[in-house]
């Protein structure tokens, strides 16, 4: 849910980068070590916003890997008029315990958003070729994929409050097959403090 991850709506120009990283030990009947990094970039200039997220994680129990999955998702977007304009993606991941060998994605979409001090409203609507290499599938698949969005974000109170809610829901068909589709919700709260320290907490189906 890239949506989700945007920049707050008054952010300035500018370049933005943000990382993580964690790493996790146990030790007892069984010895569990666990590793996991992002980082995020963002460059802002006037219509212009191009962003990289990405993320890693990585985790062996006893010397055997259970966990092992890479992300990455590129996207420009020029807002061409005050509230409409046009976006482009790439994004890869792969899951190797999780049957997702590799999926790519390659997409085009419009974007219709409406600021306030208070608010973000944004409506997107697009198209993308998804690759899929599946663990349980001998066959690599090529499909097209209408990609379609609503976000709204709000901040709590007053312009400069630390707490923002936000409610994404995608959308995805199969061309032609419609009756084949992904729907997924995210609805969370975000915690600023200092303005350079956020807690997200999140609720997705």
């Amino acid at each position: 849910n890239i949506e989700s991850s945007r920049l707050p709506q008054n952010s300035e120009d500018g370049i933005y980068i943000t990382s993580e990283l964690g790493y996790d030990v146990k030790r007892g009947n069984t010895d569990v070590t666990e590793i996991k990094s992002g980082l995020r970039a963002d460059y802002i200039q006037g219509k212009h916003h191009l962003f990289l997220s990405s993320k890693f994680e990585y985790g062996e129990s006893s010397d055997v890997d259970f966990k092992n999955s890479i992300y990455a998702h590129l996207r420009h977007t020029y807002m061409f008029w005050t509230n409409l304009g046009i976006e482009e993606f790439v994004q890869t991941q792969s899951r190797k315990f999780n049957e997702l060998r590799l999926r790519q994605l390659f997409g085009l979409g419009s974007r219709f958003e409406v600021k306030g001090d208070l608010f973000v409203f944004a409506i997107g609507f697009g198209g993308m070729f998804e690759y899929e290499d599946l663990t349980t599938d001998d066959d690599d698949l090529w499909v097209i994929r209408s990609t379609n969005y609503v976000s709204l974000r709000h901040k709590l109170g007053y312009k400069n409050a630390p707490i923002q809610a936000y409610a994404i829901s995608y959308y995805q068909p199969l061309i032609p097959d419609v009756q084949d589709y992904r729907v997924l919700t995210d609805v969370g709260l975000e915690y600023s403090f200092l303005k350079i320290f956020v807690i997200s907490n999140s609720f997705g189906s």
